[in-house]
């Protein structure tokens, strides 16, 4: 008998997606791994799905293989159709062109990998339209304008001439949303769609997904670790583990009454404001007096070499992080963050201003005591495909840094990445596999594990939990606590999450457009922002409760507050 909850939203129409008994293995030089096991589901149109579940649980392999992407050691089973058609397993490749980006079009986890690196960002958005549209090339350049336009990117007529490179990775996200909506197809499969965003704009691309969804009844596949955009967003959801449907239903049912245990272990992890607020004192310790950073009036500019002025991401910036100290640093996309952290790791030249790690100042030290200085900083980069060689299997990747600063034996590396890949909650059999064999957490778990491998005195965070789901979340964060009180370094924690901030920093820093706006210790900064910017960012953070987040988004369209209409 059929599950009435594997039901579409709307019965008088035939699903935009139907998945019937779907699984998937993968063959690997260790074995078989089953990675799905009779998945069946189905979209209505203009029905807003929600797949949750742990990283590695099978979300985005279900997806992938709605698309037929899935790489040739994947054995596919089951079935799949797209708006009434053919089985998508049985398409011959010219019937799937026809189908990708005009009847269905996915964005991407991690667009840095998606996007290519050669062509300008415009030119890709340009090569769907007109593969699929008999468009001029001016008529595609104008509709890829409009485009980035409508997913709230600035100057979106000269950053259609930017290379991916010179976006960030909020930016970046926003890109593969508009290629995904150029030809306003009847299925959308979004695949993390605000992961690298601030809350600001994750309310944008919520309300413009929202309004295609109303507008022209667009069906969405919504792929997510975050609670909050799945109670703002979902009509139902589908809750993933271990390759399986454990529990599906509208949102309020799932989200407000769990019926598995999972579903409540999931929603019981998701970090809160609420907590930040009912705390009395900072989550993690004081610093002591010595400091692992002391950063001054720094100040870093891009080039173009264009005969342009050069563009200067960060403006006289000046913090400190204590030795033991945790610091949170969170803006909006674009507005530094990373540059800043990149500029403390060594990886970009500041145009002034100075850098003490540990009281020695880095523009001064030469040879190798510069070589011995960097073993000191351990960097965890935003995107972790791109930061992973993909010739490399995990063990190598994480053993580089002792290689490289020739640390230990062989036998001692590897018992080294053994304990490491424990620590972050990776299984250390899957040393021998490949990044692009793992899910998006997994790999962000390897940049972790990589980036403390040598045990570093500061570590720079770039959005290291951006890619977990809320339980893997919660666990690296308490490992990083854990991992501070045993090795006492100091952290540069950079993140558009203000509740996982919230529950980690000891001090918060808000950055705008290249400069600190506001800083204080993190309960002060949170529920009591002094600097506008600061209480549009904490509005704008959203909640894992639909009622809530309906009536918030209410509230907000009568008072015209377009920036929270979203959540």
């Amino acid at each position: 008998m059929r599950d009435p909850d594997l039901a579409p939203a709307t019965s008088d129409s035939s699903p935009v997606l139907a998945v019937r008994d779907l699984a998937v293995s993968f063959r690997t030089d260790h074995g078989t791994v089953d990675a799905l096991r009779e998945v069946s589901f189905e979209v209505a149109p203009g029905e807003i799905l929600a797949i949750v579940g742990e990283s590695g649980s099978g979300k985005t392999v279900a997806t992938r293989a709605a698309m037929r992407l899935l790489p040739p050691n994947a054995v596919v089973s089951g079935q799949i159709r797209l708006a009434g058609g053919a089985d998508v397993l049985e398409m011959t490749d010219r019937e799937l062109r026809s189908v990708r980006g005009a009847t269905a079009s996915m964005i991407f986890q991690e667009p840095s990998a998606a996007l290519d690196p050669v062509y300008r960002v415009g030119d890709q958005i340009c090569e769907g339209i007109r593969i699929h549209r008999a468009v001029s090339r001016s008529q595609a350049r104008a509709r890829a304008v409009e485009l980035l336009e409508a997913v709230g990117i600035g100057e979106p007529a000269a950053k259609a001439r930017a290379f991916p490179h010179q976006l960030s990775g909020g930016q970046k996200q926003r890109v593969m949303i508009a290629m995904a909506l150029a030809l306003e197809p009847e299925l959308i499969i979004a695949d993390e769609p605000t992961t690298a965003l601030d809350v600001t704009v994750q309310a944008g691309i919520l309300s413009l997904l929202r309004s295609l969804r109303d507008r022209a009844g667009t069906a969405t596949v919504l792929i997510t670790h975050n609670m909050g955009v799945v109670a703002g967003l979902a009509d139902r959801v589908v809750v993933m583990q271990n390759g399986s449907i454990v529990e599906t239903g509208p949102v309020n049912q799932v989200l407000l009454s769990p019926r598995h245990p999972y579903t409540r272990q999931l929603l019981q992890a998701v970090p809160s404001l609420a907590r930040v607020e009912d705390s009395d004192q900072a989550p993690v310790r004081e610093p002591r007096k010595d400091l692992a950073l002391d950063v001054v009036n720094l100040n870093v500019e891009y080039r173009s070499g264009l005969g342009r002025p050069p563009l200067r991401a960060v403006r006289d910036i000046s913090l400190r992080v204590g030795v033991g100290e945790l610091v949170g640093l969170v803006g909006e996309s674009g507005s530094g963050k990373s540059t800043l952290g990149l500029s403390v790791a060594g990886l970009i030249r500041p145009v002034s201003g100075s850098i003490r790690l540990l009281g020695r100042d880095m523009a001064t030290i030469r040879g190798r005591r510069l070589d011995q200085m960097r073993r000191e900083i351990g960097m965890v980069f935003q995107d972790p495909r791109a930061s992973l060689n993909p010739r490399m299997t995990i063990a190598e990747g994480i053993s580089e840094p002792m290689i490289i600063h020739r640390v230990g034996t062989k036998a001692e590396r590897t018992a080294r990445v053994i304990e490491m890949m424990e620590r972050v909650q990776l299984d250390p059999g899957f040393r021998h596999r490949y990044p692009h064999e793992l899910s998006g957490g997994q790999r962000q778990r390897v940049s972790l594990a990589r980036a403390l491998i040598l045990h570093p005195k500061l570590l720079i965070a770039d959005e290291p939990t951006s890619a977990l789901d809320v339980s893997v979340q919660a666990r690296i964060l308490e490992l990083i606590r854990d991992l501070q009180e045993q090795l006492r370094f100091g952290c540069l924690f950079i993140s558009h999450d203000l509740a996982v901030v919230g529950e980690l920093a000891a001090r918060t820093l808000v950055m705008r457009s290249g400069q600190l706006v506001e800083e204080g210790p993190t309960r002060e900064v949170l529920v009591h922002p002094q600097h506008p910017y600061t209480r549009e960012l904490v509005a704008a953070v959203p909640v894992p409760d639909p009622v809530a987040q309906r009536r918030r988004r209410e509230l907000a369209e009568e008072a015209g507050d377009l920036s929270l209409a979203g959540t």
